[in-house]
């Protein structure tokens, strides 16, 4: 991306999701339920099931949730595709992926995209 020009461009950036926001809105959505940010990973309970997330950046364009009913047995693998989210013309890369007591970081690096293809 470094001196490619690009009708639009910018700088590397974060993106924060609120823990408290994400934990009221599962509160209002489903009062029995229960979710809680921890450094590296969220704990979520709804009655007799408990489970653990994680995430990561595996690769520049994907991030993978990893749902686990157990420690250490993922029950579930999400992988989310940059390229399934945004249009072919738009060039961003994450560059790392982390959960903290905080919320959900995911920092992205420069990009830039032109006009669609006619």
């Amino acid at each position: 991306m470094v001196g490619v020009n690009r009708l639009v461009q910018w700088d590397p950036f974060r993106i924060r999701v609120d823990a408290d926001a994400v934990a009221a809105i599962l509160h209002d959505r489903l009062p029995a339920a229960s979710v809680t940010f921890a450094d590296g990973e969220i704990d979520v309970a709804a009655g007799p099931v408990h489970a653990r997330v994680t995430i990561a950046a595996i690769a520049p364009h994907e991030l993978r949730l990893s749902i686990a009913l157990k420690d250490g047995q993922p029950a579930i693998l999400i992988t989310v595709l940059l390229t399934s989210l945004l249009p072919g013309f738009v060039d961003v890369a994450i560059e790392a992926a982390e959960i903290t007591k905080e919320g959900l970081l995911v920092s992205l690096g420069a990009g830039g995209a032109d006009p669609p293809p006619a």
